[in-house]
């Protein structure tokens, strides 16, 4: 719990955020991806109400909600892909994703959620997606290994060009992006830190 919270509070809601959200917590925020729970147990503890999107077996999702209800959170929902009509348009205040983007195992999931936080999202509501960094070559899209050999480290990488553009065009506008270091720890902007194979982006919906 403690790795998602520094996580959380380190790279996903950081203090130049704030002020875009308002000096009240009583917002509504939606993570693509929600897995373990460890990044929507922290959430929980500034937003008013958390919803959690994923693709994960009920049996997965039980065990997600019991760990986050054991850290005396109520405040969330978790819900499948298949039923995210259940998210009303514009309702949302914030967007965020950590570690997801970069295992999809298609193009078109990664265009499919795109629409999904644009329509979700509040005119100016904000969010910040973490992205696996494609250094390799200039495609936009880039797949590393087959999704279906089973490995954690599958991924599909893309061009922070492409990204920053196709946010754009959808009224998603960037307001900063970067690259962090391995550890919330780490200085980032120290020559010897050691940077994550991620970079990220905060956007706005126009």
């Amino acid at each position: 719990r403690i790795a998602g919270y520094s996580d959380f509070f380190g790279r996903i809601l950081t203090p130049e955020l704030l002020p875009l959200l308002g000096s009240r917590f009583d917002n509504k925020a939606v993570e693509i991806g929600y897995g373990g729970g460890r990044l929507t147990s922290a959430a929980c503890k500034v937003f008013d109400k958390v919803t959690g999107i994923d693709i994960l077996s009920a049996q997965c999702s039980q065990k997600t909600s019991d760990f986050i209800k054991r850290g005396g959170s109520n405040n969330f929902e978790l819900i499948d892909l298949d039923n995210a009509e259940k998210i009303e348009d514009e309702s949302i205040d914030f967007v965020y994703s950590f570690i997801v983007f970069q295992h999809f195992s298609s193009k078109e999931q990664y265009y499919s959620y795109v629409n999904l936080i644009k329509r979700i999202l509040r005119k100016n509501g904000i969010g910040r997606i973490f992205f696996g960094l494609n250094k390799a070559n200039k495609e936009n899209i880039t797949f590393v290994k087959s999704f279906n050999e089973g490995t954690a480290y599958s991924s599909i990488l893309y061009n922070p060009r492409f990204v920053f553009n196709h946010f754009n065009e959808e009224g998603l506008k960037i307001i900063s992006a970067g690259q962090t270091a391995k550890s919330v720890w780490d200085d980032p902007d120290d020559p010897s830190c050691h940077l994550s194979n991620q970079f990220f982006i905060t956007f706005q919906k126009e």
